[in-house]
């Protein structure tokens, strides 16, 4: 591979920082703004709009805010999990609201100050994770934009609660996914190999959130910080207004928590719980628990946009993907005069907001939180309102 001489400019939103050699973009990872390094380039050929590279060494002063990675397997052609393990945890704060700052504007010409919060841990939040096996049976994480197995002995961000060292040290079928997940009801490992899915531990999982308890599939959809499923229901619940009998609309609502907290805080008239994973809707109704004013419709929520019917106030939070075009227009048919969008890709987020400004509601309030430290992730919290 090339190697060459980098100065290093701005992060990016993929972990990297961008650099330019002989007026081509290259965005490279390990390094830090205002540093210049020597780097290998790791994917681009001479005819490439940008390249991508890691930073092997620096090569004039370190950045102030450099530190030593405190994890033995983050570096060039390691771990491709975490981003920004070399930077101090304030400064790893101020790269991620850079990102999401300039993604906004860029993307959504969104130009509003924007700051990413820390949950106070760095390490042990992590209650969700997948390992990959290699061919001789050793577990570990795929290397960055690399289906390569780096085989690791543990993982800072790893919940204690996963005893994850002890699985690390286990011989695996070649090829397997291994699926680990904690919560109040003890752990599961789920093992999926070219003989079957296996289980191991509880086949249920049990979140406590504000006093109320929802339950998920071992294998379905939950917040992976520790932390994050209160932090982020404390913040829906904050921007959502109180209003007595309001119309409420939760899409991608999965097992329920946004809605379902709503119901102990707002006293609305009826909440509409959209899904369409067949599992979670069934747990939704599980941890509805018979309450009169929930209705869980188990459809795809592009399915739902046919016709959505009327709400006052709409919560969503879409995968990686985003809402679409489709989805926006029929929040906006709704006639919602509050929308509040949790968000965890920055570039999506960006471009509903353009839409969702297209059809009159415009964002007055924008968090980051920093839900997956170390790592180039952020969450986004947005609440709209119609401007008409």
């Amino acid at each position: 591979m090339t190697e060459i001489i980098l100065g290093l400019d701005k992060p990016a939103n993929d972990g990297s920082c961008v650099g330019r050699s002989d007026g081509r973009v290259v965005f490279c990872r390990h390094g830090l703004p205002g540093e210049t390094v020597r780097a290998e380039v790791v994917d681009g050929g001479a005819d490439s709009r940008f390249w991508r590279a890691e930073a092997l060494a620096v090569t004039g002063e370190p950045a102030a805010v450099r530190v030593p990675s405190p994890c033995p397997w983050f570096g060039p052609g390691q771990c491709g999990g975490c981003s920004w393990l070399h930077a101090q945890p304030d400064a790893q704060l101020e790269l991620k609201t850079q990102v999401l700052a300039e993604t906004l504007e860029r993307i959504g010409d969104v130009r509003r100050p924007v700051a990413v919060h820390t949950l106070g841990r760095t390490a042990g939040w992590r209650t969700r994770l997948s390992l990959h096996v290699d061919d001789e049976g050793r577990a570990g994480f795929h290397a960055w934009r690399s289906h390569e197995v780096v085989p690791v002995a543990d993982c800072l961000q790893a919940d204690p609660r996963m005893e994850l060292a002890d699985l690390l040290e286990q011989a695996w079928p070649a090829g397997a996914t291994v699926r680990v997940s904690v919560s109040e009801a003890g752990r599961a490992v789920i093992v999926d190999s070219a003989t079957g899915v296996s289980h191991r531990g509880t086949r249920e999982h049990v979140h406590v959130v504000d006093g109320r308890e929802f339950r998920t599939a071992a294998d379905g959809f939950w917040q992976s910080h520790v932390d994050a499923a209160s932090v982020l229901t404390a913040q829906v619940r904050e921007l959502v207004p109180h209003e007595a009998g309001s119309r409420i609309v939760d899409l991608y609502a999965g097992v329920g928590l946004f809605g379902l907290a709503l119901l102990d805080s707002h006293e609305p008239a009826s909440v509409d719980l959209v899904e369409g994973d067949r599992s979670a809707t069934e747990f939704a109704v599980r941890n509805a628990d018979g309450d009169s004013r929930v209705d869980v419709i188990a459809r795809d929520v592009r399915r739902w946009a046919r016709d959505p019917g009327a709400a006052d106030i709409v919560v969503l939070d879409p995968p990686r993907a985003g809402a679409g075009k489709q989805v926006v227009s029929a929040i906006a048919r709704t006639g919602a005069h509050t929308i509040v969008y949790v968000s965890c890709d920055a570039a999506t987020l960006a471009r509903d907001l353009r839409w969702f400004a297209a059809r009159g509601y415009e964002p007055d309030h924008i968090v980051g939180f920093d839900l997956f430290p170390g790592t180039a992730h952020v969450e986004t919290v947005v609440r709209l309102r119609a401007s008409g």
